[in-house]
């Protein structure tokens, strides 16, 4: 998790009108113009722009700010957060309507402290809230739109994002349990098998709607899935045993903590950065229903193949298909193989309607990194 400290928004928000189509490479040093925008706040973890150019800002404990546009700080409000490891006020994003009518509405995810009611296995939580004109959060207007996930340690995630369909995404880590390890083989590397537990929204890509209901194409509405442990990091589901209910706010899975995304405004595409662990950092395209490789896979690292896109399956990445796809989701991965004959969990599980049994992400590792934990 990274955590922007003292000034460095500064360098976050950057002045200018040059397009990011136009840069040439090695040119932003001398394409934009860095200045101070806001300086004497420490750990700011997320900040949005309001319409009329306010900026709220998070503060990993609990503290959320307003930057008027006279560029006076305020303090709208406080949650009460558990800040330790990686937790606290994580995230922020505002209403699609923030700002017509009486809209005010903006979207908080917090890690909610003991003395609050939180525990572990409840640990984070989104909101809504009102925003009034006096720039101060109207307590009374708080809403839970989800909860039950998991923060017993690192890997908190926080991401929020309102995506060209309008519904609210949000990104959720694996809660922790690293090994310090590279993904398999051999499979004794994985301790942490979150990601792939569908009875849980630890290690997803989640998606609801701007009340906290579901929306009735998530993937895994109406469906069961192989039953697992969701309170334990070694889920190990258990492929043949369709007995799970799943979590439906998932969108999409296989993350170890995806900590922020961000939606093309051009495309639309949904671009995650998921933190590594020992190997490399990951980027994904991610897309509906899709395994994105965790803890099997770590860009070029571990035992998936995908294909290129837009092509059919080979071989060797239709079993590493069926090894993310299914037997991930399902349990342990099968033995590595180059062979297209699927793992006990693919045999033993049809993909519900908009699952495809296809390696998943459009990824790209960068140097190794050398570190793991965060």
């Amino acid at each position: 998790m990274r955590i922007l400290s003292r000034g460095a928004i500064c360098a976050a928000l950057v002045a200018g009108s040059v397009s990011a189509q136009s840069l040439t490479p090695g040119g932003p040093a001398s394409t934009f113009n860095l200045t101070t925008f806001v300086s004497g706040i420490s750990q700011i973890t997320d900040f949005r722009f309001l319409p009329d150019g306010r900026v709220v800002m998070t503060q990993k404990t609990g503290e959320v700010m307003v930057r008027l546009t006279s560029g006076t700080v305020v303090q709208a409000g406080t949650f009460p957060v558990d800040s330790s490891s990686e937790k606290g006020l994580l995230g922020v994003e505002l209403h699609p309507q923030f700002g017509q009518g009486t809209n005010r509405t903006l979207f908080f995810y917090y890690s909610l402290s003991d003395a609050a009611g939180g525990t572990d296995l409840n640990r984070h939580r989104v909101v809504s809230i009102t925003l009034a004109d006096t720039n101060q959060l109207t307590m009374a207007t708080e809403t839970l739109l989800l909860q039950n996930l998991r923060g017993p340690a690192n890997h908190d995630g926080g991401g929020l994002g309102i995506g060209p369909d309008g519904k609210l995404y949000v990104s959720v880590g694996d809660t922790g349990c690293n090994s310090g390890l590279p993904p398999p083989p051999p499979d004794s590397n994985i301790t942490n098998y979150t990601g792939t537990c569908l009875t849980t929204a630890n290690g997803k890509i989640l998606r609801i709607n701007l009340d906290g209901t579901i929306p009735a194409d998530n993937p895994l509405v109406g469906t069961a899935v192989p039953a697992c442990d969701a309170t334990s990091c070694n889920a190990n589901p258990v492929p043949v045993v369709l007995t799970g209910v799943p979590r439906t706010e998932i969108w999409s899975w296989g993350f170890r903590n995806p900590f922020r995304f961000s939606f093309d405004p051009m495309t639309g595409n949904l671009w995650v950065g998921d933190v590594g662990e020992v190997t490399y950092e990951e980027v994904d395209l991610v897309t509906k229903g899709q395994h994105y490789g965790w803890p099997t896979a770590r860009a070029a690292s571990g035992t998936r193949s995908p294909p290129a896109t837009g092509s059919a399956p080979t071989a060797e990445a239709a079993t590493a298909s069926t090894r993310s796809t299914s037997a991930c989701t399902a349990g342990r991965p099968a033995a590595s193989t180059a062979t297209a004959k699927a793992s006990p969990g693919a045999s033993s599980w049809t993909a519900p309607p908009g699952l495809p049994l296809t390696a998943a992400s459009t990824t790209s590792g960068t140097t190794p990194t050398g570190t793991s934990g965060r």
